[in-house]
């Protein structure tokens, strides 16, 4: 038992009474937490978090994929086709500039693309690069490039400027 002050009269009280004997004013009372109480919430807390991760491994190993895959349309997919058919004409042409830090390669829109079947694409673009005499010229560049979905690379089939 301990004692505390009365909020009223200030007089020692002891902490297990429910009102001061002097004043008579009732004492704040302190729940008592039974031992045990915080074990039991630990228990339940790590047994929770047990059942939610082997939730997640059976999901994972019977392949239901926790996370939303998002729909692709046909239209949406030969767009993704002609930008990366863009993108690797314009690396493959920039590996064979003097100057590649100086390339200058226009906009998406402006680069023309067509799609010759079976994965092959042919790309066309002007573009502005630095030439051996450290002017800044611009070149027209053609390619016709492949995609290899075995290696997932785009190769080169044939590239001018």
């Amino acid at each position: 038992m301990a004692l505390v002050k009365c909020s009223e009269c200030g007089k020692d009280v002891s902490d297990t009474a429910s009102a001061c004997p002097s004043c008579g004013a009732p004492l704040k009372q302190v729940p008592v937490v039974k031992p045990g109480g915080c074990r039991r919430l630990v228990t339940l807390t790590l047994i929770a978090s047990a059942v939610i991760v082997v939730l997640i491994i059976v999901m994972n190993l019977s392949g239901h994929d926790l996370a939303t895959t998002p729909v692709v349309t046909p239209q949406q997919a030969a767009a993704a086709q002609r930008r990366d058919a863009a993108y690797a004409c314009e690396a493959m042409s920039k590996k064979q500039l003097n100057d590649p830090g100086s390339a200058d390669f226009p906009d998406l829109s402006e680069v023309d693309v067509s799609d010759n079947g079976a994965n092959r694409w042919n790309v066309q673009f002007v573009g502005r690069a630095k030439n051996g005499f450290g002017a800044l010229m611009a070149h027209k560049f053609k390619c016709t490039i492949e995609y290899r979905p075995s290696s997932k690379e785009w190769a080169a089939v044939s590239l001018s400027q």
